[in-house]
């Protein structure tokens, strides 16, 4: 039995050491080697992924699998065309066939080639491997939502890759540059409530720094008392400075804290002359604001941010970035879901059941020998 197993999450690893086991080919496939995956945990989720488990899973891999991180083109069945069924017997007589990008630079080219030969097989090439069984396992955070959630807003697109914009576990990490006083937060889950709790401090240190809250959801971290807590002490600083506006004794308050619940992004751009980000939100007609309802009061509002921090969580089933010539369903092709939750807490039992799953199912087929 031969296995391509694709993909740089857990559930890779844990899907190639069980198949490993068995007896089988295993090939885990990927731009991240086994090492450089368990490190990723290891570095991100030290407290839901125990160091003993990622310690026996790598003496598992060790010497028993194989490792490719060649780019994959394309996943075909290597005789099949989608509608066609071996007369008799199933579409599992045919294997699958990977084909990846290759460079024969890597091999040595005779100096008694022409320089126009030369040239043509320094030219990536395609190569091919033949599997039983692909079983496609993406790590999800290695996927983050969108400014617009699952789909980009306008523009974003274009600012993605900017320094000032920082998605998923990387935006959880980064601490906000000295010089930015205006800051957004785009999401609605544990993700956006645990860099806002880090942001306390900073808003703290000075009054004019703002930040901004753009959630789809009505209101927010409602049942948060860490949450409460924070919004409490920034009204009731409001409160104050409000106050001493109408006794003349300060300017005019903004608020720092500011929540525009049941809103969607629906762009985000910059003038060439400023280095601040202009996010357009609105708020469409089926949600409700039921936190600071004064900013629901117009459909559309532009935002100026000096940095974003986009929270909004992760694909839970990422796309290939290589093509597939045949339907999801395909026999002997697996799709391995992530088994972690939306606090980032993994399950050790539900990623044995599904590995468990795909074993089961490739007996079917194959028994070892």
């Amino acid at each position: 039995m031969k296995i391509a197993i694709i993909g740089t999450s857990l559930e890779a690893l844990e899907c190639a050491a069980t198949f490993a086991e068995l007896g089988a080919q295993s090939i885990l496939w990927g731009e991240k080697n086994p090492a450089e995956v368990l490190q990723f945990y290891q570095k991100n989720f030290s407290q839901s992924v125990s160091q003993a488990y990622l310690d026996d899973l790598l003496n598992r891999l060790k010497g028993r699998i194989f490792y490719k991180s060649e780019e994959i083109i394309r996943i075909q069945k290597s005789h099949l065309d989608r509608n066609e069924t071996p007369s008799g017997r199933s579409r599992m007589a045919d294997s699958f066939r990977v084909v990846y990008k290759g460079d024969f630079s890597d091999h040595q080219i005779p100096e008694s080639l022409a320089e126009q030969m030369k040239n043509s097989l320094s030219d990536p090439l395609e190569y091919y491997e033949e599997v039983d069984f692909v079983v496609y396992a993406p790590n999800v955070f290695e996927s983050s939502k969108f400014i617009g959630g699952d789909a980009p807003c306008l523009q974003e697109s274009k600012w993605r890759e900017h320094e000032a914009i920082h998605y998923g576990l990387e935006a959880l990490k980064i601490i906000p540059k000295k010089e930015s006083a205006n800051i957004c937060l785009v999401g609605d889950d544990q993700l956006v409530l645990s860099k806002l709790m880090e942001l306390e401090g900073w808003l703290d240190t000075s009054l004019n720094h703002k930040l901004f809250i753009i959630s789809k959801k009505s209101n927010p971290f409602a049942s948060s008392e860490e949450f409460n807590a924070l919004y409490a002490r920034a009204m009731k600083t409001l409160e104050k400075r409000i106050q001493d506006f109408e006794e003349q004794k300060a300017e005019e308050p903004i608020p720092q804290l500011n929540i525009f619940a049941g809103h969607s992004v629906l762009s985000i751009d910059r003038l060439v002359d400023r280095n601040q980000f202009y996010m357009t939100c609105e708020i469409p007609n089926f949600r409700d604001c039921e936190i600071q309802k004064d900013n629901a009061r117009k459909p559309l509002k532009t935002l100026e941010v000096d940095e974003v921090f986009v929270l909004s969580g992760f694909h839970e089933s990422p796309s290939p970035e290589f093509a597939v010539y045949f339907d999801k369903n395909e026999p002997g092709y697996y799709h391995l879901r992530s088994h972690f939750d939306e606090n980032r807490n993994f399950d050790y039992n539900l990623i044995n059941e599904s590995v468990q799953k795909i074993k089961d199912d490739t007996q079917k087929y194959f028994t070892r020998q």
